[in-house]
């Protein structure tokens, strides 16, 4: 019988063989592990200034009651400030009110002469979280009883155009109404797949809807698929929403970038491999 020999080169080859089948079953082990495993940006509910009217003149007094008209960008009403002084330390508590019309409180906070200075400074009112209605005029009302003295800064000549006050003539209080502004947890889904894929979870916002989204692939050598955009009707709390690119072809290192609404971009780095992203 014939005897076979395995020589050094033919090992070596042998070798190289079996080093790459091992190489392609780890990477294939790799992208079941990647493919499940998103890429998050974080959510959180955040607190803005919405409208302002900060120039002043001069801190005037007043007595019952003044107002002001805003027109509130955004939904959620948490804190108000104003610029108002008190001139005697015996004086009962200020009112401020935010009323839809003029005469409905919808929400309010009374604060005792102790918190307000002697001298005019901003001053804040942590009114009960209230729901305002976007593009409708709204009013921050002061008021308090008789036995006090009280002064609220202002300006002329129109500083706030969306609305005008109780003193008339062009004349705009002082104010800062601040909002919270709630954004989703946006999530890239990592893996190879056919196109760029995004979860968006809602998870402690009250009904967020008409969410707008983007995603774009830039780098390498991108034919198809590079940029897609749209819009979220309604993501319930504790919801979700998938978001999903056209398909993409390509060849080279790209970055995916995601934007959902107002939260801060989050992007991943990926290989086009002609129709498949394989996102890292």
């Amino acid at each position: 019988m014939a005897k076979s020999f395995i020589t050094d080169e033919g090992l070596k080859v042998v070798e190289a063989k079996m080093m790459k089948r091992v190489s392609g079953i780890l990477v294939c082990i790799l992208l079941m592990i990647t493919a499940v495993l998103p890429l998050k940006g974080a959510s959180m509910a955040e607190e803005i200034i919405d409208q302002h009217q900060e120039e002043s003149d001069d801190c005037l007094w007043f007595y019952p009651s003044e107002w002001q008209e805003f027109v509130p960008s955004h939904k959620r009403l948490v804190r108000v400030e104003v610029k108002i002084m008190q001139g005697y330390g015996g004086s009962p508590p200020l009112t401020l009110s935010v009323e839809r019309p003029l005469g409905t409180v919808i929400t309010s906070r009374e604060l005792p002469v102790s918190s307000i200075p002697n001298t005019c400074d901003w001053v804040s009112f942590d009114v009960s979280d209230v729901s305002l209605e976007t593009g409708k005029t709204h009013y921050l009302k002061l008021s308090y009883p008789p036995g006090g003295e009280y002064a609220w800064a202002g300006a002329s000549g129109n500083p706030y155009p969306q609305g005008s006050s109780s003193k008339g003539g062009g004349w705009d209080w002082c104010f800062r109404t601040y909002v919270e502004v709630c954004r989703p947890e946006v999530e890239v889904v990592k893996g190879l797949h056919a196109g760029v894929s995004a979860v968006v979870t809602n998870n402690e916002c009250p009904d967020l809807t008409n969410v707008r989204w983007t995603i774009s692939v830039e780098g390498g050598f991108i034919l198809l698929g590079e940029y897609a955009s749209g819009v979220i009707s309604s993501i319930p709390p504790g919801d979700t929403a998938t978001i999903s690119s056209r398909p993409v072809l390509g060849l080279g290192r790209a970055v995916i970038t995601v934007t959902v609404g107002d939260c801060d971009p989050v992007t991943a780095n990926a290989i086009v491999l002609g129709p498949f992203v394989l996102v890292q």
